[in-house]
């Protein structure tokens, strides 16, 4: 009977995230991140809409892409033609199923698919409820709201929800194309002037936003707050959006209307990196074997 206990005590027991502990740490950064990424939205929806410099600063662009017309732009014409954005948002759909049922997530499948559609809705809510008064009236460019970008939205959504459903040693391979395929949808839409820099800076921050609250409750947040190298990574979730936000502005007031173009791309790819390093700090569901 002393052996039999002997050996119990050796066998390794799964016990559930305790407050405090690296699962609940982990969300209390995802949930700093998707204060973060809301604040730098509404930061971008001041700085760029609700400012006349801001206005100005990116009707200069629109006007030159209109002027220059789509001639010179065949790259983006013809990549938006291919990846408009119901077929981002379907082809993301089917994506998170297959991996859904190929991996046997459904907990993170249907929290991928619950963001998805989440990020969406509020990014074309906020397109349809927030206001673009008229404050450059020498500009040519349409006064109407874009703010933020459907298409990028669709891209970032698409991109963050496979992210959720993908187990954790899988991610790494989707960090590099997957940010530049939203820096690539960026730069398309920014380069046929269908839409401001601030129109992509401003979705890939809205569906930022949606999908770490998303992992954050997926992965059971408890209340405590985090400590030691947690408080860097919260931190940073609070500041780094808007820090992305601020630079974004600084570099479009002191480079050419021409430079926007890759400017909008780079915005929005850190702000795909920085969310994807954000989601694989914590993988809520554990491959066998591994602690929980």
């Amino acid at each position: 009977m002393t052996a039999n206990l002997s050996e119990r005590a050796t066998v390794p027991l799964r016990t559930a995230s305790r407050p405090g502990s690296r699962s609940s740490r982990s969300a209390a950064s995802l949930l700093a991140a998707a204060a973060g990424y809301a604040a730098a939205f509404a930061l971008a929806y001041l700085l760029f809409v609700l400012t006349a410099r801001g206005q100005r600063l990116e009707n200069e662009v629109v006007d030159r892409a209109l002027r220059d017309g789509l001639s010179t732009m065949d790259w983006a014409r013809d990549l938006l033609a291919a990846v408009d954005a119901p077929t981002l948002v379907w082809g993301s759909i089917l994506a998170v199923l297959l991996i859904t049922v190929a991996c046997r997530r459904p907990a993170a499948g249907v929290t991928a698919l619950l963001a998805l559609g989440g990020a969406l809705a509020a990014a074309y809510l906020c397109k349809d409820l927030l206001a673009r008064p008229d404050l450059d009236a020498e500009s040519s460019a349409p006064g109407h709201n874009s703010f933020p970008s459907g298409h990028v939205s669709a891209a970032m959504a698409g991109l963050l929800a496979i992210a959720l459903v993908l187990p954790r040693r899988v991610r790494p391979y989707l960090i590099v194309p997957g940010a530049l395929g939203v820096a690539a949808v960026a730069s398309a839409t920014v380069a046929l002037g269908w839409h401001r820099p601030s129109d992509a800076l401003g979705g890939a921050m809205m569906v930022a936003a949606v999908c770490c609250l998303a992992a954050a409750v997926l992965a059971g947040y408890q209340g405590r707050v985090p400590a030691g190298r947690a408080l860097t990574a919260v931190a940073l979730g609070l500041a780094g959006p808007a820090a992305i936000t601020v630079a974004g502005y600084l570099a479009l007031e002191a480079v050419a209307p021409a430079t926007a173009v890759p400017l909008a791309g780079a915005a929005t790819m850190a702000v795909a990196l920085l969310t994807l390093w954000q989601l694989d700090r914590v993988d809520q569901h554990p491959e066998q074997g591994e602690p929980r």
